[in-house]
């Protein structure tokens, strides 16, 4: 549950929208924000996949990059917000995930940080993750374009890169004024600034 929930602290940002049980506990969605999602790997690249293939790869038993050198994929816990957004945005791919939890070879990361650490140390791995966090922790890893597309801000205005991510800013009923402060500091120019130095741009309220 949203840290909020619990007094820790009066803002958190969670990758999905809250649930009615958490809403009826006073927590709210201040502000969404958006952040490009996609496939990164270890691989120096380039590499492209084609949109309609990709279900096909987390499908396979074993995949394969163009160059015949296998792709490892890490898959991350069933409840956890990533899946959701793979399953929405590529056809198939909730079918195929599931498919792949049924191997025994397959590795799970808990956490986005466990996730990309996996990624770096794998040969030809690919796993899901946003914009944000391969630009804030400097992951030594690279986008894999989808359609000929990499996952920029730039591309995602101009709608050549379909693939994101909502990020939901959470707070309690009573928002604490640190907390609103920071609310309205990404208002701002220099707040906006900032947040797309990160990666990210305004969702909806």
């Amino acid at each position: 549950m949203p840290a909020p929930a619990v007094g820790a602290i009066g803002l958190s940002v969670a990758g999905r929208d809250l649930k009615e049980k958490e809403v009826a506990k006073g927590l709210q969605v201040a502000t969404t924000l958006r952040t490009p999602f996609g496939l990164v790997t270890s691989r120096p690249g380039p590499d492209n996949l084609n949109s309609d293939e990709i279900a096909g790869l987390y499908g396979a038993d074993k995949p394969i990059w163009p160059d015949g050198t296998p792709i490892l994929i890490t898959l991350r816990p069933v409840d956890e917000s990533d899946n959701l957004v793979l399953a929405d945005l590529f056809p198939g791919m909730a079918e195929a995930m599931e498919h792949m939890r049924s191997r025994p070879d397959i590795s799970i990361a808990a956490t986005d940080q466990d996730n990309a650490e996996a990624a770096e140390k794998i040969e030809g791995s690919l796993v899901g993750a946003t914009l944000t966090q391969m630009t804030t922790e400097k992951r030594n890893l690279r986008f894999v374009a989808i359609d000929g597309a990499a996952p920029t801000l730039e591309n995602v205005a101009n709608g050549s890169y379909p693939y994101e991510k909502s990020l939901y800013l959470v707070v309690p009923a009573e928002i604490g004024a640190e907390a609103a402060a920071f609310l309205t500091f990404i208002e701002t120019d220099a707040g906006k600034a900032q947040l797309r130095d990160a990666g990210i741009v305004e969702g909806t309220s």
